[in-house]
């Protein structure tokens, strides 16, 4: 529970810095920015369902909107809410595959690490959550919920989190 209110808390704040204020976009009648409000208002419901076909056909329609890597996070985010884990790795590894959005990047990864866990694949999300550590565990980074959360799931899997990365 914990986590979930992390998460969209930090989530609510990023969609009100990339779109301006507002967890959904309303400055204007753009088609695209209908669609991406009629997902988001599904996806904030917790309709996952609903949410992974709205940004779906969002990601389909308006592949290179400045809403895209949002909708891709919240895509990935809604089958890992609905349990369905092989459809969400894919979908946090096509967040990666582009450039993400900075501030979305931990929770990506952190998020991947997870998913990798219940696939029973915990050598990979042991790699995947000790990137994020030796990446995002600055003083004072806006990434620190995540960097925390990633050391607590190397704990849990008996490894110990790895040293800052270098500069």
């Amino acid at each position: 529970m914990v986590a979930r209110t992390i998460r969209h808390t930090l989530a609510a704040g990023l969609v009100a810095v990339l779109v301006g204020g507002a967890a959904c976009v309303s400055f204007g009648p753009k088609a695209s920015e209908r669609a991406y409000n009629k997902a988001a208002k599904v996806y904030w419901a917790e309709n996952y369902r609903a949410a992974v076909t709205q940004f779906s056909d969002f990601l389909t329609n308006y592949p290179d909107s400045r809403l895209a890597p949002i909708a891709r996070f919240y895509l990935a985010d809604s089958y890992r809410e609905l349990r369905l884990f092989q459809n969400a790795l894919r979908a946090y590894d096509a967040c990666l595959a582009v450039e993400p959005y900075p501030p979305l990047l931990s929770n990506i990864l952190y998020h991947k690490g997870y998913v990798l866990e219940k696939l029973g694949r915990p050598d990979e999300a042991v790699a995947i959550y000790g990137q994020l550590v030796r990446d995002f565990s600055e003083a004072g980074s806006e990434h620190g919920a995540w960097v925390d959360m990633a050391r607590q799931r190397l704990k849990r899997l008996g490894m110990p989190a790895p040293a800052r990365k270098e500069r």
